[in-house]
């Protein structure tokens, strides 16, 4: 199993939109709204890097709102 948190930043007032959005995907494990300079922190799993590379890339940089995303791969 692979963990990433991906720090999220959105447009100004789409927060909780997005957060219940990224709530309802079986590859997020965990969602919170955080503050500072991002608004999202989501933990996601998955069996390989390639399956996190491909929720990334394909599943949430594609979610209107999103403006960027950083992710942090787990290694313990």
């Amino acid at each position: 199993m692979v963990s990433a948190y991906v720090l999220i930043m959105c447009n100004s007032g789409t927060e909780q939109k997005i957060l219940e959005e990224l709530k309802l995907k079986s590859t997020v494990d965990n969602a919170a709204i955080v503050y500072g300079e991002w608004d999202i922190i989501i933990k996601i799993n998955s069996t390989s890097i390639e399956g996190i590379n491909n929720f990334v890339i394909q599943t949430l940089r594609p979610i209107k709102d999103i403006e960027k995303t950083a992710t942090l791969i787990t290694v313990a």
